[in-house]
């Protein structure tokens, strides 16, 4: 199993490096077939919501607070935390989105839950907000539409 773990800073600017560590570590794991690329996009996407509603949300513009992204792959599939110290989550509060282009926000749970085979918020033992994202390696091969 490859792991990785990067710190980011609390910034939207860290997003473009935090894909590009995620990319970089799917390809270099899997040795990536075409077949991998629709997967990891879809991760990346995931990924990219997941932490752009933690530092405009859970960090409420306070840009000192900090990320942590942490990335486990074996053969099967791909794990991404995200622990913060920031306000914590709860996904049973959001609304679902509305679709008919009357609201411009309110997608981003919305999208993660449709890239990913599994998505968790909660907090660890030491009082960090967590976003735990799953990716099975299989969906690369169309098991899902």
């Amino acid at each position: 199993m490859a792991q990785r773990q990067m710190e980011y800073d609390g910034d939207l600017s860290q997003l473009a490096s935090m894909r590009a560590f995620l990319r970089e570590a799917c390809r270099e794991s899997w040795n990536a077939q075409p077949a991998d690329e629709d997967l990891i996009g879809r991760l990346v996407l995931a990924l990219s919501e997941a932490a752009s509603n933690v530092i405009l949300h859970g960090f409420e513009d306070q840009q000192q607070k900090s990320l942590t992204l942490s990335i486990q792959i074996n053969e099967d599939q791909v794990c991404v935390t995200l622990k913060h110290t920031g306000k914590p989550f709860d996904p049973q509060a959001v609304a679902a989105p509305v679709f008919d282009g009357s609201q411009e926000g309110g997608f981003g749970l919305y999208l993660i839950r449709k890239c990913v085979d599994d998505v968790r918020f909660y907090q660890d033992a030491e009082g960090r907000c967590v976003v735990h994202l799953v990716q099975k390696r299989n969906r690369a091969q169309g098991s899902r539409s």
